[in-house]
């Protein structure tokens, strides 16, 4: 008779004798007003399961465990998910101090780039003839070369006479040394996005030719630029942002390969200013090679007074040294 009279439930859930508050409890999760929990390693989406619990002899109670529909996200929630986390990568490396103002960032990445390519206009005379092979591991290393005029040596000699003179006569002459070196530098940022960009923008590339018909593959950042503008406009500031990064890196690059390549040209400078000639005549218009470099006599003269020094004319304290020795001599 009680079989008779029991109500018939869901499939799955077994109930005690006359659980009316579970039969109340099963009708109010089907109609969603009650928030239900779930283990997700057994429940299935729209299904009720049931968990055993003893509470007297021969009597079982059900405490249902039931799991919730799964909510897909929409496209426009998940499209908002990956630009957060697109925004959140490109945004890592700037410690919160960067400006994603895009027309700002525009301006300034054109000036970086217009300088940028300035200094390697200027640079690109100084590679070294057989670059990318010159005792370099990296294909992306490039060779420069400079030529320095740093040291000028004083000395002194006898001056022999058949006249009698009351003090004795030096020629002082003075020297100039030209010295030829060679630098590696590696111009791997050149060709490479920042990480933060390398799977959202595909660029371009162009060839870089340097004298003597070296090349280097370096990135085409106008490239770059117009594909950043295509990308969602939250995600526009913080890419551009990250491309100005780059290139102010590669301007840090650049500038140091200029200041190598012209620390030698400030000493020529000095010399052809100082002692009024053209080193460039001196050594006959071009690079003398020997070792230990190459030196050619600038200026000679006279004097009772005889001397023998080295100046490092790349050091001021030298040059202000070497001038009173020629104020001395009236050279």
């Amino acid at each position: 008779e009680h079989h008779q009279n029991q109500k018939e439930l869901p499939p799955a859930v077994m109930v005690g004798p006359m659980d009316e508050d579970l039969i109340r409890q099963l009708h109010e999760l089907d109609s969603g007003l009650m928030r239900s929990s779930f283990d997700s390693a057994t429940a299935r989406s729209g299904v009720a399961m049931a968990a055993e619990e003893e509470v007297g002899p021969g009597v079982i109670r059900s405490s249902p465990v039931f799991a919730p529909r799964l909510i897909e996200m929409t496209a426009d929630e998940r499209a908002e998910k990956s630009r957060q986390t697109v925004i959140d990568r490109l945004t890592a490396g700037d410690g919160g101090v960067s400006d994603y103002d895009v027309e700002r960032n525009l301006r300034e990445i054109r000036g970086i780039l217009s300088t940028n390519q300035e200094i390697l206009n200027r640079s690109k005379d100084s590679v070294y003839p057989g670059s990318n092979g010159f005792e370099t591991g990296s294909p992306t290393e490039v060779t420069f070369k400079r030529i320095s005029y740093n040291e000028v040596t004083v000395t002194s000699g006898d001056i022999f006479s058949w006249e009698p003179t009351p003090t004795s006569t030096y020629l002082v002459t003075f020297t100039a040394k030209q010295v030829f070196s060679r630098n590696a530098f590696d111009l791997a940022p050149l060709g490479e996005l920042p990480k933060c960009l390398r799977d959202i923008i595909v660029p371009e590339t162009k060839p870089l030719i340097f004298s003597h018909g070296q090349r280097h593959t370096a990135i085409d950042f106008e490239s770059v630029i117009d594909r950043a503008l295509l990308l969602h406009e939250d995600v526009q500031g913080p890419a551009l942002s990250a491309i100005k990064r780059q290139l102010m890196d590669i301007q840090v690059l650049l500038g140091s390969i200029e200041s190598w390549i012209i620390e030698g040209s400030s000493g020529m400078h000095f010399i052809n200013e100082t002692f009024g000639v053209d080193l460039s005549e001196k050594f006959d218009g071009g690079v003398q090679t020997g070792v230990g470099g190459v030196e050619r006599v600038i200026k000679a003269k006279q004097s009772g007074i005889s001397m023998t020094a080295t100046f490092d004319v790349s050091v001021e304290m030298d040059r202000e040294r070497l001038k009173r020795i020629l104020e001395l001599i009236d050279l």
